[in-house]
């Protein structure tokens, strides 16, 4: 075999083998695309749930922490002690109220994400926008002392339930949480 030959052959079995390395690379290359395309997703559902329960945790905070609470006067005021009363009364939220319909929910519909107009620079065309549900339910705690039930109206316990469902990706996703809440003394 004479050297031209040979270097040809060499030079067509390098070829091939750049040829498997780019095609092996590019199979590479697009399993770690998919994998950070699978991040991102999970990154999406993550966020958009962490907004979620901030909005639900924001309404049981609401619930439990307005004060006066004295849910059977109008308003909320403190019936026995007039100092304690305060203009704000009109904050405590009236599905807490005993003149509200208790088991009646409260239904809104909060933005729970909403992408920004404009992202480093670059002005967003569809910006994602997910919104939601959000209900909340006061009813009457039922109370047992001495293994008897107290009657239904008088007791003041509320049990609260926030509830928000959202869609994301064609699937429904609710976020739930409850709490308890007692007059003020």
């Amino acid at each position: 075999m004479n050297r031209s030959n040979r270097r040809r052959t060499e030079s067509a079995f390098t070829l091939v083998e750049t040829m498997v390395a780019i095609g092996v690379l590019g199979l590479a290359l697009e399993g770690i695309y998919m994998g950070m395309m699978k991040i991102n997703e999970y990154a999406e559902a993550n966020r958009l749930n962490s907004c979620a329960t901030q909005i639900v945790l924001s309404e049981i905070d609401n619930a439990l922490s307005v004060r006066p609470f004295y849910p059977t006067t109008a308003g909320g005021a403190d019936p026995f002690d007039d100092t304690r009363n305060t203009s704000s009364t009109d904050k405590v939220p009236s599905s807490l109220m005993i003149t509200h319909a208790l088991g009646t929910p409260v239904v809104t519909k909060p933005t729970i994400f909403s992408d920004p107009d404009v992202l480093a620079g670059i002005t967003v065309t569809n910006p994602m926008v997910v919104t939601g549900t959000l209900s909340v339910v006061a009813t009457e705690a039922s109370i047992t002392t001495g293994g008897t039930a107290a009657t239904t109206g008088t007791s003041q316990l509320r049990n609260i339930n926030v509830s928000l469902v959202y869609q994301y990706r064609g699937q429904s996703h609710t976020v739930q949480m409850s709490c308890l809440r007692a007059p003020d003394q």
